[in-house]
C-alpha cells in the first residue's frame, strides 16, 4: 500500500518500477486485497523471513564482459576456463602420446586394439574439449528487460534463445536427493538453463537476483521455504492416516 489522496493505493513493487494497480474502493478493502494477493504469491511477512536473501552481486564462475560495441555479455569466468583447458590440455597430451606409442607398433596389433580403441574413444572428446574450450562458450547478452542466449565460437555467433523471466526451480529424484535449476521458461518450447546446481541453491539464487538487478527481468524463487516443507510433510502425514480421518 502507498500513501496517496484516497488513503493509498495498491501498488506492485516491481525489481525495476512501482506499478500501481488500484485506488478503487476503501482502504480497508485495498488492504484486503494486498493480503489476498501477498497470500496467494505467497509473499507472506512470515514466507519473505523465512526466505533467504540473496544479494545482487554476481556469484563467483561468471563474469560481465563490456564490448566497445553492443550490449554487455555475461559469460563463464575466463580465468576458470583458461584453467580447465591446461587441465584439459594435459590430459589429452597423455593420451594422444599413448596412442602414437601404440601407432608405432602397428595398427593391426592386438595390443593396438586391446587398448588403442579404448584410448581412442576417451581421446577424442577429450580433444573437442580443448577446441571447445579454446574457441567456443556459450553467453547471456543482457538487454533491458531481456536476456539472449548465444553460442560463439571463433567469430560466428548464434543466437539460441530468449529469456523475459527467470525461475529457480528445485528437482527430486527417486532416492530424494534434491538437485536445484536456474531456468528462463519459454511457451513454447523447452527452459533455456542458466545454470545448476546439485546440491544448494544459494549461488543461483545469488546469479538470479544479479540478473533481475542488471537487466530488470523478473526472477521468481519458486525453491519451498523451510516453513512450506513442514507444512507439506504435515500434509503428508494427514494423508497418511485415513483411519484416523475417517473416525
Amino acid at each position: 500500500m502507498r500513501d496517496g489522496g484516497l488513503g493509498g493505493a495498491l501498488v506492485a513493487e516491481l525489481p525495476s518500477r512501482s506499478l500501481e494497480l488500484a485506488r478503487l474502493g476503501s482502504l480497508s478493502q485495498r488492504q484486503e486485497a494486498a493480503e489476498q494477493l501477498n497470500r496467494l504469491l505467497g509473499l507472506s511477512p512470515e514466507a519473505l523471513a523465512d526466505q533467504p536473501s540473496a544479494p545482487a552481486v554476481l556469484p563467483a564462475g561468471w563474469q560481465e564482459l563490456t564490448p566497445s560495441f553492443g550490449s554487455p555479455l555475461l559469460v563463464p569466468d575466463l580465468a576458470l576456463r583458461r584453467r580447465h583447458r591446461l587441465v584439459v590440455g594435459l590430459i589429452n597430451l597423455v593420451l594422444w602420446g599413448l596412442l602414437a606409442l601404440l601407432g608405432r607398433g602397428g595398427f593391426t596389433g592386438p595390443g593396438f586394439w586391446a587398448m588403442g580403441i579404448p584410448l581412442a574413444l576417451v581421446a577424442l572428446p577429450c580433444g573437442w574439449a580443448q577446441v571447445w574450450l579454446a574457441f567456443g562458450r556459450l553467453e547471456w547478452r543482457l538487454e533491458s528487460r531481456l536476456l539472449v542466449l548465444q553460442r560463439r565460437f571463433g567469430h560466428r555467433l548464434r543466437t539460441l534463445g530468449e529469456a523475459r523471466v527467470l525461475e529457480l526451480i528445485e528437482r527430486v529424484d527417486s532416492d530424494g536427493d534434491r538437485s536445484y535449476r536456474l531456468q528462463a521458461p519459454r511457451t513454447p518450447g523447452k527452459p533455456l538453463r542458466v545454470d545448476r546446481h546439485a546440491s544448494d541453491p544459494s549461488s543461483l539464487r545469488q546469479l538470479g537476483a544479479w540478473l533481475a538487478a542488471r537487466s530488470h527481468v523478473p526472477f521468481e524463487d519458486r525453491v519451498p521455504t523451510e516453513a512450506q516443507r513442514r507444512e507439506q510433510r504435515t500434509a503428508e502425514l494427514d494423508r497418511g492416516r485415513p483411519g484416523e480421518t475417517a473416525a
